[in-house]
């Protein structure tokens, strides 16, 4: 207590000014047993990583992430704040006061922007290795959950089964948040939950699809890349469907020579099997919209070895649309690209449906009726871009016509950063000019 009270009373000041190597070789200290302390904890995570399973392998994971950013920015701040030192030497204590100030949040603004940037990096490689160790859980899963099937009918029955919400392998973000379970967007792909699974991490992308193994969370993507793995693990002919544009995805297996559609959010025995009708999605857009009539944009399949094929016309009418995209003065665009948007679910969602238009500045698209807003843009230094939203019925063929106008907003953003960046430059060198008229003229130590 004497000698917490003697450095308190200033005792503390007077021996580090006193001793500069001292006070050099207790920041040292400090700094040393920091380093220390990550580096042990950061290892005994590593170690946690080795012999935890399920979702809290991807909460050790952004612990880790955490500690390793924590220390990586410990050093960086250390080797910015040497060389900011070295570049600003100021000698009147009030400017010094400011300047280290100001040296200090540039130095968290750096070191934040390498924590943010190295995230994503950091989560997909980690997500990449557990699912390529748990290719050997898949096979135990599998093996385990159809052996007793005899038909290739009863294995999908069998792997359908397994994502019945009651028996909890999987949870669906959809249904937890319908259930009332607080929940906290933490980052993009990435949920706190009051509640199981306590923290869902998504797939970062499709290829480690066998990380849902681990997370056992995800919406309905998740689910279909999730059932196409198992059902190709049983030998099930299998493919994925994707339908954008109203935001869903399911799954279709080949039985007796045909396709039938299958999906595996949808479980929920005893009243739900998993197999759906070619028109469950027009009902459930209707059911979601309160309608008599859901509509769909466009349907792909999409197969193991990365080969797409267009199946809407398996899941609704097709619609005819034609569309010729002329300038101000009303002659033809070519090589604009259209894109398709799609309203029939509420929201804007994107179809994935891009086409370019031919030296007529015509393009052609089937799709399903509905509402759609279509998008064109003509790259060049001043882009011509133009949109237009329309409503069309099933089953019959139409002509529209968009007209493109100059853009002239990427223009002008740029035209205003240029200047934003101008004058911070102008001011800090004014500034320094300034801080050097009014600095003593002394000697620096």
């Amino acid at each position: 207590m004497v000698f917490k009270s003697l450095w308190g009373l200033g005792a503390g000041n007077i021996f580090k000014s006193a001793s500069p190597y001292v006070s050099w070789k207790m920041k040292l200290s400090r700094k040393l047993s920091l380093t220390i302390l990550l580096v042990v904890s950061i290892s005994i995570n590593i170690s946690v990583l080795f012999v935890i399973e399920g979702p809290l392998w991807g909460l050790f994971c952004l612990t880790l992430w955490i500690l390793i950013s924590v220390l990586t920015i410990f050093f960086l701040l250390q080797f910015l704040s040497r060389i900011i030192s070295k570049m600003k030497m100021v000698l009147m204590k009030g400017k010094g006061d400011t300047n280290r100030l100001s040296s200090c949040i540039w130095r968290l603004v750096i070191a934040g922007m390498c924590l943010s940037l190295s995230f994503y990096p950091f989560m997909s490689y980690m997500t990449h290795l557990k699912a390529e160790s748990n290719k050997v859980l898949l096979e135990m899963i599998v093996s385990d959950i159809v052996k007793d099937a005899k038909t290739d009918r009863e294995k999908v029955t069998k792997i359908l089964e397994w994502f019945d919400r009651s028996k909890r392998n999987m949870y669906n973000y959809y249904y937890l948040n319908k259930k009332g379970v607080i929940n906290l967007e933490l980052l993009p792909n990435i949920r706190i939950f009051l509640g199981e699974p306590y923290i869902g991490i998504r797939v970062f992308n499709d290829r480690d699809s066998l990380w849902i193994l681990t997370s056992r969370y995800g919406h309905c993507g998740e689910y279909a890349l999730l059932f196409r793995d198992m059902a190709n693990a049983a030998g099930i002919e299998v493919r994925r469907i994707r339908c954008l544009g109203e935001n869903h995805e399911w799954n279709e297996v080949k039985l007796n020579g045909s396709w039938v559609p299958v999906d595996a959010t949808a479980v929920n025995l005893p009243l739900r099997d998993g197999f759906v009708t070619f028109d469950f999605m027009e009902r459930k857009v209707a059911g979601d919209m309160r309608t008599r009539q859901g509509n769909v944009s466009y349907v792909y399949a999409e197969y193991l070895n990365g080969t797409i094929v267009d199946v809407t016309s398996s899941y609704t009418n097709l619609t005819n649309i034609t569309i010729l995209v002329v300038d101000d003065q009303g002659m033809p665009v070519p090589d604009a690209r259209v894109e398709i948007f799609s309203h029939n679910r509420g929201r804007k969602w994107s179809t994935g449906l891009t086409k370019v238009t031919d030296s007529l500045g015509v393009c052609k698209f089937n799709i399903g009726g509905g509402d759609y807003t279509f998008e064109v843009k003509k790259g060049t230094i001043i882009p011509l871009t133009g949109r237009k939203r329309e409503k069309f019925s099933e089953g019959i063929s139409y002509n529209i016509t968009i007209k493109l106008h100059k853009d002239w907003t990427y223009v002008i953003s740029a035209i205003i950063i240029t200047l934003l960046i101008i004058l911070a430059v102008t001011y800090k060198i004014k500034n320094k000019k300034r801080v050097n008229e009014n600095r003593p003229n002394c000697p620096i130590w």
